[in-house]
């Protein structure tokens, strides 16, 4: 593969990041080709989805306009395009602006700014101009060129009218060329903005005389003295005028963008002031211009069908909706036409955009670094010699990545920047640079996307078309092998900014991604802070050994400071006298970083010549006394001036609570959520508002636009919860704006409050909100903000609000409202967990449980989506069935659980309660491992435990909050010891790496070996741990050799015979000075030796004798040890039955412990029990328990049952346990919670053969609409049937069957069950305990099929002797028919259609393989004779389906040379219809539904309904990732179910339409079975006498079937113990005794 000049199709259109596929054009687009390989200067169209609106319109005649459009259009108008995937933003620079805001005249430049970013972030409309008669005030110029201002001055012939422009004109030679510049109205009339409403009246009157004055002059002169029309434009053309010569006649295709709604008065001479701007019959340039504009340059661009005119009859009163209908009938008239011409317009350009745009997530990502890499570069200059340095990395050999590192603020991302935009210069060769700045986008604020996004970009650029996995784990190696694609002439260079500011999320700070050394042809540059907190920094030094590695961005020469400043004031047309720049200068050499170069310049940038350096804010930063709270640095210093000039010249209030708002925002804020909180912020409103009421109480848009205008440097928009939020650019910013704003409590308490409020939606839907007015009165309006559902219109989520919402409830605690609405609310954490994951929402819990310690509803809900974290993950929709399975009715969470019994889609839902409930002494399940954990241990603070797995991970936990830690992948096989050391600083473990044990020894912080040592054991290597963590004792063969743990170096070595035989397969234990080991490799091993490190030549070598149990062999071997504190060695077998403590290690024996009910467990190594730090407590496990010694009190305690058998167990100090088992899980267990004393089991109880662990091995349900359940528990000499009535859930027989022969079941009906006991079949009476019919005839020994057809009358088995299949009458069992082969054979298996009347019936026999008998039961004749064609594969019956009518059958062909296929007869006519197979996947396993419909599972674990005619597919049966152990079909074919072992899960189908109705998570071993018609799901644990649970389908659209008349939740929902009692009464039967069939009952 090469690096091909187009990119290769889309490699993973199914994955989860690239839910949209590119298009084909996308695929050879030389734009995206080039944006993909690091082309980072090519001009592209934005990429953002937004419809931006500049409404422009005069003052005053438009306000019932813009009032209405603001009030019923654009809400609307917003929610359109939010379920076109868009956002909508209207700027209206006139809506409520008074006239303070013209203090600086920036007003028109503004809006021509606002109109060019509408024209480049729109798509389609962005222009609307309400133009009627008034032509709009005409604003003197801010800044007039100096030619052109000397010509109009020589012009002007008043002397007084010349000195007033003087006065407020001021040459500008900081500009280039020179300009004048206007001066604020507020330098010469202080009181323009007074809040003294007398005074500033009269500054207003001042002003306007003035302006009247000044505008005069300038229009008369440069119609005299500017010969050029475009000049004299500048001066005569209004506002207005400018904008739509801007936004409209200027405009390529105005028929796509711009919207004229023309509104005409008549008669118009009667129309009031305020909606004209002409003296009434009198011709002057205004009307002109007027008229010029709208009767020919409007229309000479713009198309008939984009100008929309009304003609309005005027009134006495001029224009009034509010009284006037016709008047209120066109504001309606002209809403209906705003709302459908933008729709139109807005729908049109997404058609358009949709045919030109690359619709591929990798290039829009790419392109957004690709933009932030420009602009990042625009303002670069100097640091030559980093760059020298960088590119001498990128040309050179070096196979490590190169780190770039330095403070904040030093300059890291422009000088990332810089190199990535020039390394295809450096680089011959069609070079790729791959850039992300982490942290700027959704795709690169976590791991798993970046990596993914990376992965993808270099697949499609070298034309890699392999499949990329979204996990983690496969996307490490993804990375890994991607970069493998470069070549000599395509070489690969990544830039990653800012590894810091990853999500903490997946381990991204520990690096373990990161290669250490990377692949030819390939390059990698990262940037890092050098703040330890991070972990990146000290990761990258312990893991990169080389210095050359590390690049420091270097201090700016101060020879250089001068250079660069020129260079940005030229790229401004700006320059600085020599004082300013002195101070500049001066300036940076006492606080030497890009970044306070970079505000001081934004600032001095503004400078004009004429203002004095001393009063700006660089100085005052360096030498004033700008009060800065927290940081007082000169960074902070001058951000801090920069916020204190913006609030004086923008007001205070409104500056303050903006800030504070995207400040205190989780992510930042988008645009429009800004706008709307703001809107409903009446402490803002009530200083903008002052003096004056407007019509519609929101903040005039204008307001916050000029002062983002003034902060525009400091700004970055980047992605959150799929929007473009505004956030601070630089960290410096966020710490500066928190100090200043969010610094007091009560504040910060109430910016949390308000933007809860608004992502609560509190104040939308029309909800109108009270503020006080003027008068004092309490009045309330409709701030018309958007909607915040958890939903949007068309199925989008409402990210922005779940992620928002509970961090904001939070920080204002308010705790009821995040109980009752978040946590507690079953809607939304369904949603949440849905719409992001588990984890997210458990991220929600772990903040509230911080501030809300003591909440035990949270905490309930908390540990409930712990517990079932393994089960939600993947299938959010099972929260109701957790829910109900969890908790009862009571403790505060009546609602939740009403909820959850009525959701809002199909699930599964238990009648009560079953599962592990919260509260209990298990307090998190914690997921994460693939495969099983064998390594475990607990750090000496007991806050963390470390696992490793066969997975070849090692992952660090903190058990007190549930969460992963640390993830390091690829440590090597099959790890299976693992210590914390040095006082958790340092952890060590075994595996083995390319078939060799290698022990490696690891940093705790940053997660990065240490060092090393391989051994030449092919099996991991016992070690121990000692010296206060300086040593690393090893036993290898025939010596015991101790290490330097961190260099590895040889301390000594023991020769030591003990060793010879098998020393590198043997287990030791350290403590302190004495070390004690003993032959794992030796299965009768009863020796253990013990030594001293201080005096290794005297050894003490004990000779062990156990008391033999159950298992004479394991029982007297020695099968684990250890050390305690208290000069302890203990001793244990390998079926932890017996346990000898020896004091002073060993010397002599000091207690004897022999577990009565020790052995019945799994045969275990030494890491299957383990001792506490204070050496008080011994844990010892036991299959799916622990058993708990306390040595000083000699009592045990059986407690901590588990859904399997244990592989490890850990407790430091019996406060926390933690465990692992087969399930993968790491499960953490809170012992205070529950009573030890409790669990005490004293050693003379009398064990009875009754309360023997008995495992369900048969779950019987009969079809139909029955309510009664049978169990089998199976025993050695007994079977054990308990019925059961679901309607009660009581159990109303438990019988036990006494037979020496197995015993398999089947179901006749509620009372009699069918007993195949060896070769007997009897049909016996549960209810009245007796057999009521021995079949005459017997079947072969070990045969237990048998079917049961024509509705249970008659029953079908082999006979005997194997050659015939018999029917025999279940009510006499006498045989009726026998079916008999010509040839004299053996059957070898047979099959019926049992799910319908039985009269089919397939027949295979042992030496005709390859032919199939069909039989109709009914005429006990062969219809057809079925000969498989041997190029199909062979076929055999225990792999066939049979249709319930018996018309059609499906067989698995198995080939040695080809995968399985499925082959399909129609038994009518005995012909094949169709044989499928697909070479690269098999087919596992069949089921027919019905008579028409096939249930198929394939080797790649999906499972699929096909039509049983044709094979054609017919739906897709999703729920389940792991293969599926069992199916069942409902009797009416209307429900399907599939159960899986490995993921304890199971699944239940619509088997008409293929939907599922619900899945449900188990956590033991169980059995499951339909009942009811499928409407009902029976559920046991498989072992012990416990409640079956009875699961139902509860959702909309579906009634849950009726069981029983009254709730099965218990009042006050007490656990249930239902394991039989000593003085249990059970009835027995004995099955042989033919002669006998009555029943005894005793006491068991």
């Amino acid at each position: 593969m090469g690096c091909g000049s187009s990119s290769s199709a889309n490699v993973h259109g199914g994955n989860t990041f690239d839910s949209v596929k590119a298009t084909d054009k996308s695929q050879t687009d030389p734009r995206k080709i080039k944006i993909l390989k690091g082309h980072f200067d090519i001009e592209y169209p934005s990429d953002a989805k937004i419809i931006r609106i500049f409404t422009s319109s005069t003052f005053t005649d438009t306000k019932h306009e813009r009032d209405a459009l603001m009030e019923r259009v654009y809400p609307n108008l917003k929610r359109y395009c939010r379920s076109k995937g868009y956002e909508f933003q209207v700027v209206d620079m006139r809506w409520g602006i008074r006239d303070e805001a013209t203090d600086d005249h920036m007003v028109t430049e503004i809006c021509l700014r606002e109109i060019e970013a509408c024209q480049r972030l729109s798509t389609g409309p962005n222009f609307v101009t309400l133009l009627s008669h008034k032509y709009g005030q005409r604003p003197l110029l801010r800044t007039v060129d100096v030619s052109e201002f000397e010509a109009i001055l020589q012009g002007v012939e008043d002397n007084d009218t010349k000195d007033l422009i003087k006065t407020w004109y001021r040459k500008d030679e900081n500009q280039i060329p020179a300009v004048y510049v206007l001066q604020p109205i507020s330098a010469t009339y202080p009181d323009f903005k007074s809040n003294d409403v007398t005074l500033r009246k009269a500054a207003k009157a001042a002003w306007n005389e003035t302006y009247d004055k000044l505008q005069t002059a300038f229009t008369e002169a440069a119609k005299v003295k500017l010969k050029d029309k475009n000049k004299v434009d500048k001066f005569i053309l209004s506002v207005t005028a400018k904008e739509i010569d801007a936004g409209l006649l200027k405009v390529r295709e105005p028929k796509k963008s711009c919207l004229w709604f023309h509104r005409v008065l008549k008669p118009v001479d009667q129309a009031p002031q305020d909606f004209i701007d002409i003296k009434r019959n009198t011709e002057d340039d205004v009307d002109k211009l007027l008229k010029e504009l709208k009767d020919e340059r409007i229309p000479a661009v713009l198309p008939t069908e984009n100008i929309i005119s009304y003609t309005v009859q005027c009134t006495s009163n001029g224009f009034d909706p509010s009284n006037v209908v016709d008047h209120k009938e066109y504001i309606q008239r002209f809403c209906s036409d705003f709302q459908q011409k933008l729709e139109e317009k807005v729908e049109q350009a997404i058609r358009e955009r949709r045919k030109t745009e690359i619709d591929d997530p990798v290039f829009r990502e790419a392109l957004q670094h690709a933009k932030f890499c420009e602009t990042k570069c625009a303002m670069f200059h100097g640091q030559s010699n980093a760059l020298q340095k960088i590119k001498t990395y990128v040309t050179g050999n070096s196979n490590a990545p190169l780190v770039i590192y330095g403070p904040s603020g030093c300059g890291k991302t422009s000088l990332v920047a810089m190199a990535a935009k020039l390394t295809r210069k450096w680089l011959s060769g069609d070079a790729v640079t791959v850039l992300r700045f982490i942290g700027t986008t959704p795709d690169s604020t976590t791991l798993r996307r970046t990596l993914f996004s990376i992965s993808k970009q270099i697949s499609q650029v070298y034309e890699d078309g392999k499949t990329i996995s979204e996990e983690l784990k496969d996307l490490t190696k993804e990375f890994d092998e991607r970069m493998r694609n470069a070549s000599h002439e395509c070489p690969l260079v990544l830039y990653l900014d800012s590894l810091d500011q990853f999500d903490p999320d997946d381990g991204a700070h520990q690096l373990h991604w990161l290669p250490n050394h990377l692949p030819e042809n390939v390059k990698l540059v990262v940037s890092t802070l050098v703040d330890d907190k991070y972990e990146c920094y000290p990761t990258l030094r312990a893991n990169l050994k080389d210095e050359d590695a590390f690049l420091e961005v270097p201090r700016m020469k101060d020879e250089d400071i001068d250079v660069i400043l020129r260079k940005w004031l030229s790229i401004k047309n700006r320059t600085l006298t020599s004082q300013q720049m002195k101070v500049l200068v001066c300036a940076f050499q006492k606080c030497p970083l890009p970044l306070f170069l970079k505000i001081s310049f934004d600032g001095a940038v503004q400078w004009a010549s004429y203002t004095d350096p001393v009063q700006t804010i660089v100085y005052q930063a360096i030498h004033g006394d700008t009060e800065v709270k927290g940081d007082s640095t000169p960074v902070r210093r001058v951000i801090a001036a920069l916020f204190e000039t913006v609030e004086r010249n923008h007001g205070e209030m409104l500056v303050r609570r903006a800030l504070a708002y995207i400040t205190a925002a989780k992510s930042g804020l988008t645009e429009n959520e800004l706008e709307d909180i703001l809107s409903c912020d009446d402490d803002v409103l009530n200083d903008v508002f002052q003096y004056w009421t407007p019509p519609i109480r929101r903040l005039p848009p204008l307001l916050w636009i000029r002062t983002r205008t003034d902060l525009a440097p400091y700004f970055v928009e980047r992605g959150a919860d799929g929007a473009r939020v505004l956030y601070w650019y630089h960290r410096q910013f966020t710490e500066a704006a928190k100090d200043r704003y969010l610094a007091d409590g009560y504040t910060t308490t109430l910016i949390h409050k308000y933007l809860a409020d608004y992502f609560m939606g509190a104040w939308a839907n029309g909800t109108k909100k009270p503020y006080k007015a003027k008068d004092g009165k309490v009045e309330e309006r409709d701030r018309l903000v958007a909607a915040q559902p958890l939903v949007f219109h068309g199925g989008n989520y409402n990210l922005r609000k779940m992620n928002e919402l509970p961090f904001h409830l939070i920080r204002s605690d308010q705790v009821d409202t995040l109980e009752k609405g978040i946590l507690c609310n079953f809607d939304w954490l369904l949603t949440k967990m849905t719409a992001t994951s588990v984890r997210r929402v458990l991220d929600d819990f772990k903040r509230a449980r911080g501030a809300y310690p003591e909440n035990e509803r949270i905490a309930t809900v908390a540990e409930l989506l712990q517990l079932s974290h393994h089960a939600l993950d993947k299938n959010p929709d099972q929260l109701a069935s957790q829910i109900a399975a969890r908790i009862s009715k009571h403790g505060g969470l009546e609602d939740l659980l009403q909820r959850a019994m009525n959701p809002p889609r199909p699930c599964l839902v238990p009648m009560s309660p079953f599962l592990t409930r919260p509260g209990g002494m298990l307090v998190h399940s914690l997921a994460g491992h693939m495969h099983r954990i064998y390594g475990l241990d607990i750090s000496e603070s007991g806050k963390y435990a470390i696992t490793g797995s066969y997975d070849s991970t090692v992952k660090l936990w903190n058990i007190e909050e549930g969460v992963m830690v640390k993830n390091i992948e690829e440590v090597g096989d099959s790890v299976k010891r693992i210590k914390f050391c040095r006082n958790d600083e340092l952890f060590v473990f075994s595996a083995l790496v390319d078939g060799r044990s290698v022990i490696k020894v690891f940093n705790t912080d940053t997660a990065t070996m240490v060092s090393s040592l391989a051994t030449t054991s092919d099996y991991p290597t016992a070690f121990a741990v000692t010296g206060g963590g300086r040593l690393l004792l090893v036993p290898e063969r025939g010596k015991l050799r101790v290490f330097d743990l961190e260099s590895m170096q040889t301390v000594k070595e023991v020769e030591d015979d003990f060793l010879l035989e098998s020393g590198e397969t043997a287990a030791v234990e350290a403590f302190g000075d004495v070390v004690a080991y003993y032959l794992t490799g030796d299965f009768d091993s009863k020796q253990v030796r013990v030594r001293c490190l201080s005096k290794p030549e005297s050894a003490l070598t004990i000779e062990v004798e156990f008391e033999k149990r159950y298992d004479a062999r394991y029982s007297a071997t020695v099968g684990g040890i250890a050390l305690t504190a208290k000069k302890h060695l203990i001793i244990c077998n390998q079926t932890k039955s017996n346990i000898l403590i020896y004091d002073n290690y060993g010397e002599k024996l000091a207690k004897k412990i022999v577990d009565a009910e020790g052995g019945q467990g799994a045969h275990g190594s030494a890491a299957s029990f383990t001792v506490t730090s204070d050496g008080r407590y011994l844990l010892v496990t036991r299959f799916d328990e622990v058993a708990i010694w306390d040595l000083d009190k000699d009592t045990k305690a059986v407690m901590l049952e588990h859904p399997y058998f244990i592989y490890r167990i850990a407790s430091r100090d019996m406060k926390r346990v933690v465990s692992t088992s087969p399930d993968k899980l790491v499960r953490v267990w809170d012992i205070t919670r529950g009573n030890m004393d409790a669990h005490v089991i004293h050693q003379d109880l009398k064990k009875l053969e009754t309360l023997e662990q008995q495992e369900i091995k048969q779950l019987l349900c009969l079809p139909g609409v029955s309510m009664v359940t049978m169990a089998i528990h199976k025993a050695k000499s007994h079977n054990l049937v308990t019925v059961w009535d679901i309607r009660s859930l009581k159990q109303t027989q438990r019988l036990k069957v006494v037979s020496p022969k197995p015993i398999t079941w089947k179901m006749l009906d509620e009372n009699r069950v069918i007993a195949i006991v060896g070769n007997l079949i009897k049909v016996v009476n549960v209810t009245q305990v007796k057999v009521e019919i021995v079949f005459k005839d017997t079947i072969p020994n070990h045969m237990t099929r048998v079917a049961l057809i024509s509705d249970n009358r008659l029953l079908v088995a082999l006979s005997e002797d194997g050659l015939s299949i018999k029917i025999h009458d279940v009510h006499t069992g006498e045989v009726v028919a026998e079916l008999r082969h010509d040839a004299q054979e053996k059957v070898l298996d047979w099959r019926t259609n049992e799910a319908g009347k039985g009269d089919v019936l397939v027949s295979q026999l042992r030496k005709r393989y390859g032919v199939l008998y069909v039989w109709n039961t009914e005429t006990r004749e062969i219809s057809h004779i079925l000969k498989i064609d041997e190029k199909r594969g062979k076929v055999n019956l225990d792999n066939a389906a049979i249709s319930a009518g018996g018309k059609y059958m499906a067989f698995i062909t198995f080939s040695k040379a080809k995968k399985r296929g499925l082959l399909v007869y129609n038994l009518q006519t005995g012909k094949q219809l169709y044989h499928h197979r697909n070479n690269d996947v098999s087919v596992l396993d069949l089921v027919a539904v019905g008579e028409d419909k096939l249930i198929v599972q394939y080797g790649d674990k999906s499972t699929r309904i096909l039509s049983f005619a044709s094979g054609a597919l017919l739906s897709c049966l999703d729920g389940h990732y792991e293969f599926v152990s069992q199916f069942e079909v409902s009797p009416n074919a209307t429900r399907a179910l599939a159960f899986s072992d490995r993921e304890r899960k199971l699944t239940l189908w619509n088997s008409q339409d293929g939907s599922r109705l619900g899945s449900f998570t188990l956590e033991k071993k169980s059995k499951v079975q339909l009942m009811c018609n499928g409407e009902v799901i029976v559920v046991m644990n498989a072992s012990g006498h416990v409640q079956p649970a009875v699961l139902r389908i509860h959702g909309e659209g579906y009634t849950p079937f009726p069981i029983m008349n009254q709730t099965a939740r218990d009042a006050e929902d007490d656990e249930i113990d239902l394991q039989m009692t000593v003085n249990e009464k059970i009835v027995t039967l004995n099955i042989l005794d033919d002669e006998d069939h009555g029943a005894e009952s005793r006491d068991e």
